[in-house]
């Protein structure tokens, strides 16, 4: 057993009850690989402060529970958030304040993961990119979600339906390029 793993075990034996503590040793066992030992220290924690579930930590439980199943089929955006963007008559039914929460704890979680995303394909993290556009597009940021779906296609999520909304996304975007080219407005 390496030292890293000596401290961490000793640490948590120590303060089995600080949130802190526990989802600071997650997130490294998350990155180091060791998913399923991450997914049962990140759901302590959370029990430990359960607002923060409802706060952002939700979608980072579903993403361990994602790569923990490890499943050859994609995962898909709603597994990750809980809601089925792709589906117009439950975004039409979802007031705008909760797609706007939902944008911003999903850029939460985006913005932790980044840097650790070492190089596509990350097929998970491209389904989070793809809910992120999505959101953004539903939220009138149209023009610039386009950036965010190219992403999460480079990240390796391939998305099957309807894809309207991206289409319409990239036109918006290639509009908005040719205008700043052109000088206009």
């Amino acid at each position: 057993m390496n030292v890293r793993c000596q401290v961490s075990e000793g640490l948590i034996q120590q303060y089995p009850d600080e949130y802190n503590v526990l989802m600071a040793n997650a997130v490294a066992l998350e990155l180091s690989g060791s998913t399923p030992w991450a997914l049962a220290l990140l759901k302590q924690a959370v029990a430990l402060d359960p607002a923060r579930i409802v706060d952002r930590e939700w979608i980072h439980v579903n993403i361990l529970e994602a790569r923990v199943r490890n499943s050859t089929s994609q995962v898909t955006p709603a597994e990750l958030i809980g809601i089925d963007l792709s589906a117009d008559q439950i975004v039409a039914a979802t007031p705008r304040e909760k797609l706007d929460t939902l944008l911003n704890q999903l850029l939460y979680q985006l913005n932790d993961r980044y840097f650790f995303v070492q190089e596509a394909p990350d097929q998970i993290f491209g389904a989070m990119l793809y809910a992120y556009a999505d959101l953004l597009f539903l939220t009138d940021r149209q023009t610039i979600s386009a950036r965010y779906y190219d992403m999460a296609e480079e990240y390796g999520f391939r998305p099957t339906g309807n894809t309207a909304r991206r289409d319409k996304a990239r036109q918006k975007h290639k509009l908005a390029e040719a205008r700043r080219e052109s000088g206009g407005s």
